[in-house]
């Protein structure tokens, strides 16, 4: 059996789909990635797996919503679960990314990509802040680990 190898760059792509515009995405891709080469010394590959290193979980959270009883408000439980799988834990870094470049967005899109993947790549990013307090929500709920099925 052999082992898939994980395109990162179709990965982005894929994740930048908006209403089934490939073509759309295949450019803001290449404009993100030429103005990274630009405005850095490191070549765009490189500087973007690093900050896919440094953004992607360990963890996701799982929310649950329990059925409406009668005369009671619909209750949610927040279950830690384990990202095994490698391409699920990248295609999680990359929206990561993605969505807090569509928060910070100034100015044209794949500036602000490009700035966010050199910030993530320098551990300097909003991903990572919010990397960091999704584990701490994982870490203070640990208890309940006991409703997740290890594999």
């Amino acid at each position: 059996m052999k082992k898939k190898k994980i395109e990162i760059k179709t990965k982005l792509i894929n994740h930048l789909i908006i209403k089934g515009k490939k073509n759309k995405s295949e450019t803001l891709t290449l404009k993100s990635l030429k103005t990274l080469q630009i405005n850095s010394k490191k070549s765009s590959k490189k500087l973007f797996q690093l900050a896919l290193v440094a953004s992607t979980p360990i963890f996701k959270i799982n929310t649950i919503t329990k059925k409406k009883q009668k005369k009671k408000k619909q209750r949610s439980k927040i279950i830690p679960a384990f990202i095994s799988d490698k391409t699920s834990r990248i295609s999680f870094a990359i929206r990561f990314i993605i969505k807090t470049t569509n928060k910070n967005r100034n100015s044209l899109f794949y500036r602000t990509l490009s700035e966010e993947i050199l910030m993530s790549a320098q551990n300097k990013s909003q991903t990572i802040e919010t990397k960091k307090e999704n584990q701490k929500q994982v870490f203070a709920n640990r208890h309940l680990f006991k409703y997740y099925r290890w594999h």
